[in-house]
């Protein structure tokens, strides 16, 4: 049984293998197309933080998908920018959700670049511009590792969905509620964020998690009227309480008051021992946490 059971693994380690070496063979033949599409993408300007280009951008990554074989449609969002949707089928019978995004950062200050931002330029074998990497050319990627499955085996090996979103420059402030709205859309078994790069070998970097960024607001009373500042020598300042230890989180984050969970935010209207210890006479402590996983940050 062990014999029959590593000569199966094998031999799918070889179809894999050949699969592989079909596909870069693919890809070399179509790199003249696949780098088009991306400075098609680079020279549309993208930059979510000033509304610059961002509707004739994601028209410009749906028609790529769309001529890459991928079922791909607009959503507009109504208060955010829009986001590009797509699906491949397959006859498998899992599915992964790919993530990525069009915007970019802004471009100033411009005496910094040495080709124009926006000019999708290519020179010692790369191309030059915003968005070359982070994260357009992860979107071209993605899109055409579905297309050369579609052109060499009729399918890829598993169902695709495609989110690529014009916000995560901006963090992302819109995908949340888009994601909790069409959570029956977006099922899948898997998702992938391609937001990253190759290490120096030039291979690709997998990360199992993201970091984000953790928000806390802490609130001391001392007092239940304003006070003029000519008692401070006499009255103790919540301010000043708050500051006096920089370990103060330290106590707090050990044993949390409230349960943490990613998303919304969540607040807690009772004292907190390790913070009423330096506010004596805290009639009321509001500590606010938020969390919110940020796309290759």
């Amino acid at each position: 049984m062990r014999l029959a059971i590593m000569q199966s693994v094998k031999f799918m380690l070889i179809q894999f293998n050949f699969m592989l070496d079909k596909l870069r063979e693919y890809t070399t033949s179509n790199q003249d197309d696949i780098i088009t599409d991306l400075r098609k993408l680079v020279k549309h300007p993208s930059i979510s933080a000033q509304s610059v280009g961002i509707e004739e951008c994601a028209a410009a990554v749906n028609e790529i998908m769309r001529d890459s074989g991928v079922t791909s449609h607009i959503i507009k969002l109504k208060n955010g920018n829009p986001i590009v949707y797509g699906e491949v089928k397959s006859s498998g019978k899992k599915t992964l959700l790919l993530y990525s995004h069009y915007d970019v950062q802004p471009v100033e200050p411009m005496d910094d670049w040495r080709y124009n931002p926006f000019s999708g330029v290519v020179t010692d074998n790369k191309v030059h511009g915003r968005g070359a990497a982070d994260s357009k050319g992860n979107v071209i990627a993605l899109i055409k590792a579905a297309k050369a499955f579609l052109d060499n085996y009729g399918e890829p090996p598993v169902n695709l969905k495609f989110l690529i979103e014009g916000e995560e420059e901006i963090s992302s402030i819109n995908l949340p509620e888009f994601v909790k709205t069409n959570k029956q859309m977006l099922k899948a078994d898997a998702s992938l964020c391609f937001d990253s790069s190759l290490n120096p070998t030039g291979s690709a970097s997998i990360y199992m998690g993201l970091k984000g960024l953790l928000y806390l607001e802490m609130r001391c009373k001392t007092a239940s009227t304003d006070m003029h500042s000519a008692l401070a020598p006499i009255v103790a300042n919540p301010a000043w309480r708050l500051l006096r230890d920089p370990s103060v989180c330290t106590p707090v984050m050990k044993t949390p008051p409230i349960s943490y969970s990613p998303g919304p935010v969540i607040s807690c209207e009772r004292p907190l021992t390790a913070l009423t210890k330096l506010c004596p006479g805290a009639s009321w402590l509001t500590v606010t946490i938020s969390a919110r996983s940020l796309s290759g940050s």
